[in-house]
Parts: C-alpha cells; structure tokens; sequence
C-alpha cells in the first residue's frame, strides 16, 4: 500500500507542477509583453521631451528677434 501512495503522491506532484508552469509561462509572456511597452513608452517620453527643448529654444530666439 506504501508504493501505491508514493505514485500517487508523486503522480499529483507532477501534475501539479506541470500546471504551475502553465501558469507562470503566461505571466511571463505577459510581463516581458509590458516590459516591452514600458521601454516603447519611456522612449517616446524622451523624444518628446527632446521636442519640447527645441521649441522652447525657438521660442526664445524669436522673441529676442522681435526685441531688436
């Protein structure tokens, strides 16, 4: 009886694990998926930023233009 609750036990261990992994391969598609987009954003973030800069750069040149 002893060898019959090893299976067992070892059979739901397996089981078990093997939805474990399920699990957390889909988190880990998910988080490398946001991951992605969070680089994707940070960028974008910076380009603007770099915009902003040089329209401010402008903005300021041509006032001190108007004000010769």
């Amino acid at each position: 009886m002893s060898t019959f609750a090893n299976q067992l036990k070892s059979e739901i261990s397996r089981i078990a694990k093997k939805e474990i992994r399920a699990e957390t391969q889909a988190l880990k598609k998910t988080s490398a998926q946001y991951r992605s987009e969070i680089a994707a954003l940070k960028r974008r973030i910076s380009g603007l930023e770099s915009q902003i800069k040089k329209l401010g750069k402008g903005v300021r040149r041509s006032k001190a233009v108007e004000a010769t």
